[in-house]
């Protein structure tokens, strides 16, 4: 490939600890993120800021029962629609489980996960955009993944383990990559694949025993998401381009 090199290992991302280590109280934003390159999201873009003083923008509360998070923008690469087609019918029948979404996203990718969330609409609160990540991993039980054949890696899901919270994704990379099955957090079978079975099996256990991961106490598998790490890693590439320069 034009005489480039290639490495074996993976390049994972670091979590900016100093950036996400804020303190501040959470606050309800906007859900969207306009795509201004769209007519209807631009002229929208114009009316939001006409109608957002108006409308209420509660501070975050703790609910009763098991908290899942998304903490993620709302792009098509996530599978959001997808993904709650299958675990929201699920979802119905665990009353103890609410979902918190943190993220904005376009017009198109909100209405149509607001669509698929209708059987758990009442234990659903969008909280949009949100700066201190931090705060919002310390207050969710678990980080609830997309679907991963799109996902390029998943720096949310680094950012929560490092943060203490341990998340749920498909059983598939990238996060097979990311996540410590039973330690750092849990991998269930692509619902797709037994229309959410396997998920309704991990909801039952997590109802039912109180069984708290901590991420921390897996150092081997966190420290390959270390600073340290990533310029270990990084220095044959380094290099090799220094070669390519001499």
């Amino acid at each position: 490939m034009a005489g480039l090199s290639t490495w074996q290992t993976p390049l994972y991302g670091v979590a900016d600890l100093n950036r996400i280590s804020q303190k501040t109280q959470l606050r309800r934003t906007s859900r969207y993120d306009w795509d201004r390159r769209k007519g209807r999201d631009r002229i929208l873009s114009w009316l939001e800021p006409l109608v957002e003083p108006w409308l209420p923008h509660p501070l975050y509360e703790r609910r009763t029962g098991l908290t899942l998070g998304i903490v993620s923008r709302m792009t098509p690469i996530k599978q959001f629609p997808v993904l709650f087609s299958y675990l929201a019918p699920v979802l119905a029948r665990f009353p103890q489980v609410n979902l918190e979404i943190f993220g904005s996203g376009g017009y198109g990718s909100v209405r149509d996960l607001t669509h698929v969330l209708k059987p758990i609409a009442d234990r659903t609160r969008f909280w949009g955009h949100q700066s201190d990540v931090a705060s919002v991993y310390q207050c969710i039980d678990y980080l609830l993944t997309g679907l991963p054949e799109k996902e390029a890696l998943g720096l949310n899901i680094i950012e929560a383990q490092a943060c203490g919270t341990p998340v749920i994704g498909v059983d598939a990379p990238p996060f097979t990559e990311t996540v410590l099955d039973g330690q750092t957090g849990f991998l269930y079978r692509d619902p797709r694949e037994d229309n959410g079975r396997d998920f309704a099996r991990l909801m039952h256990k997590l109802t039912t025993h109180d069984e708290k991961l901590y991420p921390c106490f897996a150092k081997e598998h966190m420290q390959k998401f270390s600073f340290d790490a990533f310029v270990e890693r990084l220095a044959p590439i380094v290099k090799w381009a220094e070669g390519q320069l001499s």
